[in-house]
C-alpha cells in the first residue's frame, strides 16, 4: 500500500507537474513581473530594507506583526533544510551548474514574491483586524467570486483547489521532507531511533503551533536570525581556508550550467539540462517564489499599504537563495565532497565486489500442502554452481520467499532476488518451511521449475546485481568518527544509460554493517540494466586511472555535515544537526500555520485542531517510515509542483492589480508621502514592541 502511495506519487510529481512547462512557466512569469514593475528587485534592495528595519511601522494599521515579524515568519519557512538539505541534493545530483539555475529562479522570483504577496495584501481578509487572513484563495474570492453567477462557482472551486494543493504541501515539503531530514541527520550521527526524533518534533512543534500567528511571529523573530547567523560564521570559517580559490569555484558553477560536467568520484555526471532541472526545482523548494506559501504569513503584517509588504517580500529570495545556498554550495565544492575519493578502496580489501546478477525463480511454485500457511516463509537450501570461484562465499545457503495465494485459490512462493556469480543450484526438489512455532522445518511444495535466466522488470530490462564477501577495513585512529552509525554505501558503475542524467553511471547502494572495528559487510541492491554492468573509471590528473572503491552515501543534509566535517572534523556533526533541529522547527510552525489558512478557508475554524493533529501525526510517520531519498523527493516535487500550478496562473491572470499597485506606491514614495521615522532596534522589532513609534 505505502509503495504504490510513493509510486503514484513519483508518477504525478515527476512526470505531470514537473515536466518541461513548468520550467518555462516558472521562469517566463518571474521574467514578465521583473520587466512589467521596472526591475522591482532594486527596491526590494533599498526600500526594503528600510521597512523591515521598522522606519514604517504603524501599530495603528490592521494586522498582527510587524513587518521584520512577517518577513522572519515567512523566511522560518523558507530559510532551512532546504538550505542544508536541498542545495546538497542539487550539487551531488545535477553539480555545480545547478547552483546558476538556482542564482537566476532566486533573481527572478524577487518579482514574483512582489507580485504574489502584493496581491495577497490588496484582497486580505481583515473581517477581525488583529487575526487578518491572506493568500491566494482570498484573491480569488474577491476578485473572481464576488462578480456572482457562474464566476462566483468557478472562484470558489479554484480557491478551494489552491487550498488543497496548499495542504498537500505543506503536509509533504513543509513538514515530512523536514523530519525525515532531521530524523536521518540524527540516526546518522547519534544513533538516535528515527521514530523517537519523530516524536520529539512533533512534541515541540504542538506546543508552539497552539498560540497561532503572534507567538510563530514571535519565535521566528528570534530563531531565524540567531539560526541564519550561526550558520553563516561556520560556512565562512571554511570558505576562509579556501579563500583564494573562490573565484575559480563560482566560475565552475557558471560554466556546468551550460556544459555536461564530467562524471568523476562521487558524481555520476550529467547534462546542462539535468543541472537546469535539479537546481529550478530545489530553489523553488528552497525560497518558494511563485508557489503563494509567503502571502500567507506576509498577509498578518500590520500595514494600509500592499505594495510595501510585497516590497520586503522580495528580499526573501535575497536572503534564502543568494545567500545562504550559494554559501552551502560553496561549502560542498571548496571541500570536493559532491565528487569525493571512495571511503574505502578497493586496493584495502582482502576480496573487491564483483558485479554478478540477481536469480530468481520465475514460475510459481504450487504447495501441496492443505495447511494455512499464507504469509510464512518458505526456503530452498542451494548448493554452488558449477561454475563459482572455490575462494568466493555465496551470500546465502538458502534462497529465501514468502507464501502467498495464489491466482487459482491455492498457495505460491513470492521468492526473493538472489544475487549470485551464475544459476544457484537446488540441493532439493522440496520446497521447506518453517512450523507455527518456528521449530521444526518440513516440506510443503516442489519446485515447479529451476531458474534459467536473469529476471526482467516491467519493461522486460534485466535486473544486475553486485555480491560482496565481508571485508577487513583497517581504520586510523582519528578516522574513527567516519565510521559512526554506518549504514548506506554505494559503488558507482557503468551500465545503460540513465533516464534522468542521460550519462550511463549508476549508483548501486548496499546496507553496511561494521562487526567489528576491522570488517565491514555490505548487503547490496540490485540495478535494472540491459547491459552488464561494469566498474566505473576516473583518471586522475596525471592522466592514469583512479582508484576505485565503495562510497559511503550522504543523502541530502548528511552531505553538507560531511562537507564542514571535511574541513573541520567533528564540526559538521553537531552544527548542522543543531541546525537542522531549529530550522526545521522554524519551517514546520510556519507551513503549520499556511496549512490552518486553508482549512479555515475551507472548512472554518472548527477545522483546524483536526488538521493539527493530522500535521503532527505525518511528522511521526515521515520521521519513522519514509525511508529513502528518491520517496522524500518525490513528496517534495508533488507538493510543491501542485500548489506551483495552483498559484501560477492566478499570478499571472490578476497580477497585473499587484504591478499598478507597485507602480502607485513608488509614485507616492517618490513624491514624499511617506514620512520615515527613526530605525527600531532588531529586539524591539523582533520582540513586536511597537508601542512607542
Amino acid at each position: 500500500m505505502l509503495e504504490r502511495f510513493f509510486d503514484f506519487s513519483a508518477w504525478v510529481g515527476g512526470d505531470i507537474l514537473w515536466g518541461a512547462w513548468t520550467f518555462i512557466g516558472l521562469l517566463a512569469a518571474g521574467l514578465l513581473f521583473t520587466v512589467w514593475t521596472r526591475f522591482t528587485q532594486y527596491r526590494s534592495m533599498t526600500h526594503g530594507i528600510a521597512v523591515i528595519r521598522g522606519r514604517y511601522d504603524d501599530p495603528n494599521d490592521p494586522g498582527a506583526i510587524n513587518h521584520f515579524q512577517a518577513l522572519s515568519a515567512a523566511l522560518s519557512a523558507t530559510v532551512g533544510l532546504g538550505n542544508i538539505g536541498g542545495v546538497a541534493l542539487a550539487v551531488g545530483a545535477g553539480g555545480p551548474g545547478s547552483i546558476f539555475w538556482m542564482w537566476v529562479t532566486g533573481v527572478l522570483g524577487m518579482a514574483l514574491k512582489t507580485v504574489e504577496i502584493t496581491l495577497s495584501q490588496m484582497y486580505r481578509n481583515v473581517d477581525d483586524p488583529d487575526n487578518p487572513h491572506g493568500g491566494a484563495m482570498w484573491v480569488v474570492e474577491k476578485v473572481i467570486a464576488r462578480k456572482g453567477g457562474l464566476w462566483k462557482l468557478f472562484g470558489r472551486a479554484f480557491a478551494v483547489f489552491f487550498c488543497i494543493t496548499l495542504l498537500i504541501s505543506a503536509i509533504t515539503g513543509g513538514n515530512m521532507y523536514q523530519a525525515w531530514s532531521v530524523a536521518n541527520l540524527s540516526d546518522t550521527y547519534f544513533g538516535f531511533p528515527r521514530v523517537g526524533t519523530g516524536i520529539v518534533l512533533a512534541i515541540v512543534i504542538g506546543l508552539v503551533i497552539i498560540g497561532g500567528i503572534k507567538r510563530i511571529g514571535q519565535v521566528a523573530g528570534r530563531l531565524v536570525p540567531f539560526m541564519c547567523i550561526l550558520y553563516l560564521l561556520c560556512a565562512l570559517s571554511v570558505l576562509v581556508m579556501h579563500v583564494s580559490e573562490i573565484p575559480a569555484y563560482l566560475w565552475l558553477i557558471v560554466r556546468s550550467a551550460f556544459a555536461p560536467e564530467q562524471a568523476g568520484g562521487a558524481f555520476l555526471g550529467g547534462t546542462a539540462g539535468w543541472a537546469f532541472s535539479q537546481g529550478l526545482r530545489r530553489a523553488l523548494f528552497s525560497n518558494e517564489a511563485g508557489q503563494g506559501s509567503a502571502p500567507i504569513a506576509h498577509a498578518a503584517a500590520k500595514t494600509n499599504e500592499p505594495a510595501r509588504e510585497g516590497i520586503i517580500g522580495g528580499l526573501g529570495p535575497v536572503i534564502d537563495t543568494l545567500i545562504v545556498c550559494t554559501l552551502t554550495a560553496l561549502v560542498i565544492i571548496a571541500t570536493g565532497t559532491w565528487n569525493r575519493d571512495p571511503l574505502l578502496p578497493f586496493s584495502t580489501l582482502d576480496t573487491a565486489p564483483v558485479v554478478a546478477p540477481a536469480f530468481e525463480f520465475e514460475d510459481s511454485i504450487l504447495l501441496t500442502t492443505d495447511d494455512n500457511l499464507e504469509g510464512a516463509r518458505a526456503f530452498i537450501d542451494l548448493q554452488p554452481p558449477a561454475d563459482h570461484p572455490p575462494d568466493a562465499p555465496l551470500p546465502s545457503d538458502r534462497l529465501t520467499g514468502t507464501i502467498a495465494a495464489g491466482a487459482g485459490g491455492g498457495l505460491v512462493v513470492q521468492w526473493d532476488i538472489y544475487t549470485a556469480f551464475a544459476a544457484p543450484r537446488a540441493q532439493s526438489l522440496l520446497v521447506k518451511c518453517e512450523t507455527e512455532d518456528g521449530g521444526d522445518e518440513r516440506a510443503c511444495g516442489e519446485i515447479a521449475a529451476p531458474p534459467q535466466a536473469l529476471p526482467a522488470t516491467d519493461d522486460g530490462r534485466p535486473l544486475w546485481g553486485i555480491l560482496s564477501a565481508p571485508q577487513p577495513v583497517e581504520i586510523e585512529p582519528g578516522e574513527q568518527y567516519r565510521w559512526d552509525h554506518i549504514d548506506r554505501v554505494f559503488v558507482v558503475v557503468e551500465a545503460d544509460e540513465s533516464e534522468d542524467t542521460g550519462f550511463t553511471r549508476h549508483r548501486i547502494s548496499g546496507s553496511a554493517t561494521v562487526h567489528r572495528q576491522d570488517v565491514l559487510t555490505v548487503h547490496w541492491e540490485t540495478l535494472a540494466s540491459a547491459v552488464k554492468p561494469t566498474f566505473a573509471l576516473d583518471k586522475n590528473e596525471g592522466g592514469g586511472e583512479k582508484e576505485l572503491g565503495i562510497y559511503r552515501r550522504y543523502d541530502g543534509a548528511p552531505l553538507t555535515a560531511h562537507a564542514f566535517d571535511c574541513q573541520f572534523p567533528g564540526l559538521g556533526k553537531w552544527l548542522v544537526t543543531i541546525a537542522a533541529w531549529l530550522f526545521a522547527v522554524s519551517t514546520m510552525i510556519s507551513w503549520s500555520y499556511y496549512g490552518e489558512q486553508g482549512m479555515i478557508y475551507m472548512l472554518g475554524q472548527k477545522s483546524v485542531l483536526p488538521y493539527k493533529l493530522l500535521y503532527l501525526a505525518a511528522v511521526i510517520f515521515a520521521a519513522g517510515w519514509v525511508t529513502t531519498t528518491r520517496d522524500i523527493e518525490n513528496l517534495m516535487d508533488l507538493g510543491t509542483g501542485a500548489m506551483l500550478w495552483s498559484n501560477l496562473p492566478i499570478i499571472v491572470v490578476l497580477g497585473f492589480l499587484a504591478v499598478r499597485c507597485v507602480a502607485d506606491y513608488d509614485r507616492r514614495l517618490k513624491a514624499g508621502e511617506f514620512i520615515p521615522h527613526k530605525a527600531r532596534s532588531i529586539a524591539d522589532l523582533a520582540a513586536g514592541r511597537d508601542e512607542d513609534v
